[in-house]
């Protein structure tokens, strides 16, 4: 089924969005030269006061002001350079537009987007003002193989498998990285900036990490029975795919460079290097994970300086992950949104090294809650200056409720 509406007649176009399902043949959605000029139609009342207070002219330039020093913070954090932890705080936010949205009008997505966050920028923690669009992650670089898009229901894109097997899929050798899918991504990225508002930065991963997207390309458990049985021609796999990861990766941030935009990740965290997914890490064993991924990690981390390795897994087990990426010089941080427990929980083998960065969710609520996370063994030991970064994220009941647990963490960092 197609998403979003193709029946009425347009204007000439000016930007357009691929859209289709499995099994049917790319359609593309033509869009009106209107729809790109910023304007507040199709807003609600709540929505356009909120866009009007995030461009007042003093709130843009302070926007602006505070995304420095909260990168400042980070880089520090990330060099190991200070004790300090960065905390992230959410409030309660409005919903955000819908894929059709996004699909056929990014510009006004974005902006309606930023709006839905206003109370996440009233609360002013470690957070930068940001707006996420992930959709082509797992779809940019598999088009390059005659892939096709597939949209689960609750889910990004994705796309159905190409190849039969690990063979096959080396014989495809590596593609030159272009096509009509590359090309709407490039479109809805330039869409999406020129909506952007002043004081807020986009986070656009062009795509996932090569083992996601070779699980994506092979059928079933394809991928992961040939890291066992084919594991050269399956490395040279992911050293074609890591190749077209990074061609797509420095065309995106070509458009990106010398912006907020460029490094910040989608949990508006400013990351200095590259933040990819590498959900499908889970599954490889300590022996895989040296043998087949770490090589591929340093290949990109050679072209894009040091990482951050996203990986989520409930209720999958994950421990045996972190103390093998230890290992990897181009890894810097990892990151998941499931709790500290897959990193420092008391049964985890890596809970007390102290060289890979930790971003994960903690509940920071009260008092009680930060004196007893600070005091944790894991978090209490583990020097952060000359040693392991954190960066945490919490959420709160309202803005004044986030504003209070920010206030309360900023005097706790203060007195060590």
């Amino acid at each position: 089924m197609n998403i979003g509406r193709n029946s009425e007649k347009q204007r000439p176009e000016t930007q357009c969005f691929l859209i289709c399902a499995a099994g049917e043949s790319p359609v593309h959605i033509p869009l009106r030269r209107a729809d790109f000029r910023p304007h507040t139609q199709n807003l609600t009342r709540t929505e356009e006061k909120l866009l009007n207070n995030l461009f007042c002219e003093e709130d843009m330039s302070r926007n602006e002001t505070c995304i420095e020093e909260i990168q400042a913070r980070y880089v520090r954090a990330f060099a190991s350079d200070s004790d300090y932890i960065p905390l992230i705080v959410s409030p309660p936010c409005p919903d955000q537009p819908s894929r059709e949205e996004w699909q056929e009008q990014p510009e006004m997505a974005v902006r309606k987007t930023a709006a839905a966050l206003a109370p996440k920028v009233a609360v002013g923690s470690d957070w930068i003002p940001s707006v996420n669009m992930g959709w082509f992650q797992c779809i940019v670089v598999p088009s390059f193989f005659g892939a096709r898009p597939a949209f689960p229901i609750g889910s990004d894109p994705i796309v159905e498998p190409c190849f039969r097997n690990t063979h096959e899929a080396v014989q495809a050798g590596r593609p030159s990285a272009g096509g009509p899918v590359l090309e709407q991504m490039l479109s809805v990225l330039d869409t999406a900036l020129r909506g952007l508002p002043a004081g807020f930065a986009l986070s656009f991963p062009p795509t996932a990490s090569p083992f996601d997207l070779a699980q994506l390309l092979l059928p079933a458990d394809e991928f992961l029975v040939s890291l066992v049985t084919e594991p050269h021609e399956t490395s040279q796999f992911l050293y074609n795919l890591a190749d077209l990861c990074t061609e797509v990766i420095l065309l995106a941030r070509s458009r990106l460079a010398g912006t907020a935009s460029e490094l910040v990740t989608n949990r508006g965290i400013h990351f200095p290097g590259l933040r990819l997914a590498c959900d499908a890490l889970v599954n490889f064993s300590p022996d895989l994970l040296r043998g087949i991924a770490l090589p591929v990690l340093q290949r990109l981390a050679k072209q894009h300086g040091k990482l951050c390795i996203h990986y989520c897994s409930k209720p999958a087990p994950s421990s045996h992950v972190l103390p093998v990426l230890t290992e990897c010089e181009g890894v810097a941080a990892v990151d998941t949104w499931q709790g500290p427990d897959a990193f420092i929980g008391n049964d985890a083998p890596a809970r007390m090294q102290d060289r890979v960065g930790l971003i994960f969710d903690a509940d920071l609520t009260t008092e009680e809650k930060m004196v007893s996370f600070l005091g944790w063994e894991p978090i209490r030991a583990v020097r952060r200056k000359g040693g392991r970064p954190l960066v945490l994220h919490t959420s709160a009941a309202s803005v004044d409720e986030g504003r209070r647990i920010f206030d309360m963490w900023q005097a706790k960092m203060a007195n060590g």
